[in-house]
């Protein structure tokens, strides 16, 4: 009997070698073939492989974590059931991004922003932003194409629209073929549905990450980023129903972008020139209607051009055949795909190269990117030249960055003035809470709320996957390891970007945790004999403990009793009830505009239909338009106040009882030395509230148009009261007459009509007149007294006819002078051409 050959005896390393079934067979140029007994129990839809050494079709006996294999070697198992493999691998993927899609529409639905009004079907959003996108939908529809200039900004010059055209183009396409042709209906139903897109958005951008983390850490990586991302609070802030705002669509684009390159480089795509091409020019197309949907999504085009940069360096030592193809067709793509909003854009004319809005200074970005690549491809892999050619170009393109500056001129130009923009910007947002930080000075545990726990385990599932691409050359990670940094430090400092970073922050999140559980040794074995199901199971859990108190809120929404609505819901309510009344009640073809706090500005133009001064957009489309409601609402002087509103073209003027609370607001913009005259500050840390500023218009306006001081004891004679709501404000604070105020004001500017009397010089003309708002519930008594001059004449300024109007109902007017007194008539056209009525 011969002996069978021992486990160390030496072959030929280029002959075949045959593993046995349940034998671990590993392959060493010189020392021979080491064989152990010892099964490993893997998924049955595991992928397969052939050997190349036998022949044979088997499975790669790799490390199992999460589902999904996370290194390879030349180690082979017995082959798979034949009829598992395919089935499960589709059925397994299908499962988690049914899970991803099912649990984002779920809390996205949970934490929506619809609200009703009264004998109104249907629903509206309370979102201003989401409000400006359905009106620029709405004059796609009726004009057929997106207007760079909007005469309802910045009244009565009008400004050009800061938001690039791709967004408002696509939602328009794709709503347009359903629209309804009556007005009054297509209104209502563009809202809801402009207002619904950004749901699918979100929800496509936690399958996207399920995918991503799914494709390089397996199913169960897959379920963990899907779920957490689904979960994640700075994701559906954006993508919640009623919210039509761009940001989830802008992200949907970030984390597609970051998957179609982690794709490319996971299948060796840019050794292949061909396959590197077809990569290329995909991703520069997502990248080009990235930018041309909103501008600050260069930031995303600089993120895969640092990974060309790193793969550019590592191509002066290893051949990466196609990195020019796909570096050059990734630029050239995306500038192609730019150029048309680039050549529609209102600001490239007058800024040729600016950087906040699309100008020339984006085109020529592109070129220079793609130029880079060109000669590369004349460049020997390997070779010193390739060594020496990212150092080159850095220098090169440093060079030429810094005589552009020297000389100010060109694209040097346009980075500086965008810095000011940012500057002057963030002097007058920072109170806004997107705008807020999420770490720093009184941030507190505003970052876990918005990002989840698994901030505290981000560094080091970063560090994990960094280690992976430094050591291991795994370069599918390269991508989620450049982008995390970038967006994470872009969130620290402003909230609204932390939308970008949910999702490759998810990724990383669930692909590094895999990396390391895939070093702990004994606790990686026994996740090895988990069944996939309760592994997948565990990772959807982990995720819910990371965003604990996203669930806990989401929980609340769920099942929790409706609440009474806060200040803030009735204040938004009451500004959409008293633009849906003046849009039905008073004619809109004057052009004339209405002035309020800037946050009303958008409610103002769609709600309205009338031109807004002051708008979200902020000192993007005017610093002086921008600070003209602060002048406004803070004056004490009503000829000063009333001359504001003449240069502005501004007939009404709408406010809600919220005006206290953006009082700290409008002081530091306009009069930080009356900050000690109109607040203090009180116990808890907050601004309160001194009676000087009820001299103010934002004070008078907010209690019938009198000055509670006594300093003027006249009311205003250009304002009168058009329209109140029924919901009352019952904060203490706001009722120094005992009754609670109405939550909604809207007042209209008229010349008013000047009662004019004869007497005794000295004698005192009184009017008055009651006007009722039924509807509200409300009564206002205008009163207003005058001394006859040395003639003997006194005049009488009065903003209100004694017609009937819409939405109230005014009695005859009563006056007296001395001994003599009557009622008195006075015409509409008397109040609006300044006419002089005798007594």
């Amino acid at each position: 009997m011969v002996a069978p050959p021992s486990p160390q005896r030496a072959v030929d390393s280029r002959a075949p070698v045959r593993a046995r079934p349940g034998i671990k067979v590993t392959l060493r140029r010189g020392i021979g073939v080491r064989g152990k007994a010892r099964r490993r129990r893997q998924p049955s839809w595991f992928p397969r492989r052939r050997n190349a050494a036998t022949g044979a079709e088997g499975r790669r006996n790799v490390t199992f974590i999460f589902g999904r294999a996370l290194s390879s070697r030349s180690r082979w198992t017995r082959p798979a059931h034949p009829m598992s493999d395919p089935f499960r691998r589709r059925a397994t993927a299908l499962l988690v991004v049914l899970v991803a899609l099912g649990l984002s529409w779920l809390v996205r639905e949970a934490h929506h922003r619809r609200e009703s009004l009264p004998r109104r079907d249907g629903w509206v959003t309370t979102d201003p932003d989401s409000l400006y996108h359905v009106r620029r939908v709405a004059r796609v529809l009726e004009e057929g194409q997106v207007a760079g200039i909007d005469p309802y900004l910045s009244s009565p010059e009008g400004a050009r629209v800061p938001w690039p055209p791709y967004y408002t183009r696509l939602v328009a396409g794709v709503l347009a073929p359903f629209a309804p042709e009556e007005p009054e209906a297509r209104r209502a139903w563009l809202e809801m549905r402009v207002s619904s897109l950004p749901l699918v958005f979100g929800v496509l951008t936690s399958c996207i990450a399920a995918i991503a983390a799914m494709r390089l850490a397996g199913a169960s990586a897959g379920l963990a980023a899907g779920a957490y991302h689904a979960l994640c609070l700075a994701s559906y802030a954006y993508s919640k129903s009623g919210n039509g705002d761009h940001h989830a669509y802008v992200s949907l684009l970030q984390v597609l972008m970051l998957l179609l390159l982690s794709e490319a480089l996971a299948r060796r795509a840019l050794d292949r020139p061909r396959a590197a091409i077809a990569f290329g020019a995909a991703l520069g197309l997502v990248a080009g209607v990235a930018i041309g949907s909103w501008v600050g999504s260069l930031l995303y085009v600089m993120e895969v051009e640092l990974v060309l940069g790193w793969l550019l360096v590592k191509n002066g030592t290893q051949r990466i055949a196609g990195l020019a193809p796909f570096g050059l067709a990734f630029h050239v793509a995306a500038l192609f795909a730019l150029a048309p909003a680039v050549l529609a854009s209102p600001w490239k004319d007058e800024l040729p190269w600016m950087v906040i809005n699309l100008s020339w200074f984006h085109l020529a970005f592109l070129a220079t990117g793609a130029a880079v690549f060109v000669p590369l491809s004349f460049v020997h892999a390997g070779s010193r030249a390739a060594r020496a050619y990212p150092w080159a170009v850095g220098a090169g393109l440093g060079a030429i960055a810094a005589l552009l500056f020297a000389i100010d001129v060109g694209p040097a130009a346009g980075i500086r003035a965008g810095f000011e923009w940012v500057s002057r910007a963030d002097a007058f947002m920072a109170t806004v809470r997107e705008s807020d930080a999420l770490l720093g000075d009184g941030a507190g545990l505003r970052i876990f709320e918005t990002l989840g726990l698994g901030v505290l385990l981000l560094p080091f599932a970063w560090a994990a996957i960094a280690f992976a691409v430094l050591r291991k050359d795994e370069r599918a990670l390269l991508p989620w390891v450049v982008a995390v940094p970038i967006l994470f430090v872009q969130a620290a400092r402003q909230a609204r970007f932390a939308d970008a970073l949910a999702a490759p922050m998810a990724v990383v999140l669930a692909v590094g945790t895999a990396q390391l559980l895939r070093r702990s040794g004994e606790f990686r074995r026994r996740l090895d004999r988990v069944p996939s199901l309760a592994l997948g199971l565990l990772a959807v859990l982990a995720a819910v403990a990371g965003q604990a108190l996203a669930v806990a809120s989401t929980a609340r929404r769920l099942t929790g009793e409706p609440t009474a609505p806060g200040i803030v819901t009735k204040s938004q309510r009451a500004m959409r009830l008293a633009c849906e009344w003046l849009r039905k009640n008073a004619p809109s073809d004057t052009g004339e505009s209405v002035l309020s706090f800037w946050d009303g500005g958008h409610v103002i133009e769609w709600a309205a239909d009338r031109p807004s001064v002051a708008t979200n957009f902020g000192s993007y489309v005017g610093l002086e338009s921008f600070l003209d409601p602060s002048r406004f609402f803070t004056s004490e002087d009503p000829h000063e106040a009333e001359e504001l509103l003449e240069r502005r073209a501004a007939r009404f003027v709408l406010l809600t009882s919220l005006m206290p609370n953006e009082l700290a607001d409008m002081v530091e913009a306009v009069c930080p030395e009356r900050r000690s005259r109109y607040m203090t500050i009180g116990r808890t840390g907050k601004h309160a509230l001194l009676p000087a500023w009820l001299a103010t218009m934002g004070g008078r306006l907010l209690f019938d148009g009198a000055d509670l001081t006594g300093a003027d004891p006249h009311p205003l004679g250009f304002l009168r009261l058009a329209y109140v709501t029924p919901m009352r404000d019952t904060r203490p604070a706001l009722s120094p007459r005992g009754a609670p105020l109405p939550v909604g004001w809207l007042w209209e500017r008229v010349a008013g009509a000047v009662v004019e009397a004869r007497g005794a010089p000295g004698q005192t003309l009184s009017v008055s007149l009651t006007v009722q708002f039924t509807r509200a519930r409300y009564a206002l008594v205008f009163t207003d007294t005058a001394v006859a001059d040395e003639n003997g004449v006194a005049r009488v300024r009065v903003p209100y006819s004694t017609e009937p109007a819409p939405g109230r109902v005014i009695g005859a007017a009563q006056w007296s002078m001395g001994e003599r007194n009557g009622t008195l008539a006075i015409s509409e056209a008397d109040v609006r051409a300044g006419r002089t009525v005798r007594l």
